[in-house]
């Protein structure tokens, strides 16, 4: 039986994999105090979020020390399969500290893993040190847990306040830079769609930069828009068997990033069958590629507004469709199978 350790405390993702390869019959332990705890032995050890390991923060150079004698163990002991679900974290882009740790790590791995073609090329260029390496790449994973025996629209608008003939635009997580609130603010004034309707799962949410009271200022201009807009509002956390209610009333999913490699917007929207808007950098544009999803111009909220206009006269059933029959095919089980086949059974 092989043993696998995923040093993450995070729960939604880590859950999904960690599930997926005890039912192929693995021991699986997670948490992030056993990646340097190293008491136990593991035939692969498969990394998440490096500036997790450093408490969401950029390491010093004694904690980065630290956590590759750490990772240097794990290489000698084990496989290493390192995961890339950001080219930086949220709000450090380029930032010099990450850029040596995110080195150091992926330089280290027996693998790297990529949930798209895009994902692997901009990381063998940040990161030299990862050049050499051998990467793989999956499709998405879907969110097929979430999904209810029955979407109930009817039930779920009027729950929330929506009428049927409204066009409902969902927007679903944190907004991490004012960027985004202005990218949606301005959209949605250029957008000119009959009966639109934003419904606004998240809050304005900087990651760290500006003042404590420039945060509450810019807090309730946000606050202030939404109710200007007669936006429905769902704050706090959304428990997983609240979110297909959310989808089950929205008609396209938006994605408002100005910068990123991707999000987990597209397979959840896809897993509930709904339309969805990009942004046209990083992974976005291979994920929408053939589909009858849309795509605009990064950070131009007239390009944004078409966008959301467009998509208001599509055939989104159909679309939907289509979406949900893609993501049915992207199994946890299906994607766990490759990282043993790629990390266990062919270095063997």
């Amino acid at each position: 039986m092989p043993r696998i350790l995923i040093p993450s405390d995070e729960q939604a993702y880590v859950d999904g994999l960690a599930q997926a390869y005890r039912r192929l019959g693995c021991d699986v332990v997670v948490g992030t105090h056993n990646f340097t705890l190293r008491t136990a032995d593991f035939d692969l050890v498969h990394l998440q979020w490096p500036e997790e390991l450093s408490g969401w923060r950029p390491p010093s150079p004694e904690t980065l020390d630290l956590l590759c004698a750490s990772l240097d163990y794990w290489t000698t002991h084990s496989r290493v399969l390192a995961t890339v679900h950001n080219l930086y974290p949220h709000g450090y882009e380029g930032d010099p500290r990450y850029v040596e740790m995110f080195d150091r790590f992926y330089g280290r791995a027996t693998i790297v893993h990529h949930f798209s073609r895009t994902s692997s090329d901009l990381v063998r260029a940040a990161f030299p040190s990862s050049r050499d390496n051998r990467h793989m790449v999956t499709t998405l994973f879907n969110y097929d847990y979430l999904l209810p025996p029955e979407q109930d629209r009817s039930g779920a608008r009027a729950e929330l306040g929506l009428a049927d003939d409204e066009v409902v635009f969902l927007i679903f997580g944190a907004l991490r830079m004012w960027k985004e609130v202005e990218l949606i603010q301005s959209a949605w004034k250029l957008a000119p769609t009959r009966r639109k309707r934003l419904l606004m799962a998240g809050r304005y949410n900087e990651v760290h930069s500006g003042s404590r009271i420039g945060k509450r200022i810019r807090r309730w201009r946000w606050d202030s828009w939404l109710r200007r807009q007669n936006a429905v509002v769902v704050r706090g956390y959304v428990p997983d068997n609240r979110v297909h209610r959310l989808f089950a009333a929205a008609d396209v999913a938006v994605i408002p990033r100005v910068e990123g490699l991707s999000s987990g917007m597209p397979s959840m929207a896809m897993t509930f069958g709904k339309l969805f808007v990009a942004p046209d950098h990083g992974a976005f544009p291979e994920y929408v590629g053939a589909t009858g999803n849309l795509l605009y111009e990064s950070c131009n909220p007239a390009s944004l507004a078409r966008a959301i206009d467009a998509s208001a006269s599509l055939d989104r059933d159909r679309i939907g469709e289509q979406n949900r029959e893609a993501s049915g095919s992207w199994s946890w089980d299906g994607i766990a199978a490759q990282f043993l086949q790629e990390s266990l059974l062919k270095s063997n």
